[in-house]
């Protein structure tokens, strides 16, 4: 294998590079959506139902922005920012 990177010459070491940075964004996006992003949408989305039936829609947006700051992922924002906009009546 050495042999054959020593024989691609100088474009060896660029296609080398490229492939380090690539696999670095796999490893950053793996570590990202796996372990850092907690939050599991249906268990969300169940939550936030439940609030909404028994407190109404104030409770409901409570719920979802206070789970914005644990994750910045769509499943909490979208249903804030339609909840805020439904309470505005827009």
């Amino acid at each position: 294998m050495i042999e054959l990177f020593q024989k691609g010459g100088p474009m060896m070491w660029g296609l080398l590079a490229v492939f380090l940075i690539g696999l670095t964004f796999i490893i950053e996006r793996f570590i990202t959506l796996l372990i850092k992003a907690r939050l599991n949408p249906m268990k969300f989305m169940d939550q936030l139902t439940a609030a909404v039936d028994s407190g109404g829609v104030k409770a409901g947006r409570e719920l979802a922005i206070h789970n914005i700051p644990r994750s910045r992922k769509p499943s909490s924002t979208a249903p804030a920012a339609a909840i805020g906009q439904g309470q505005a009546g827009t």
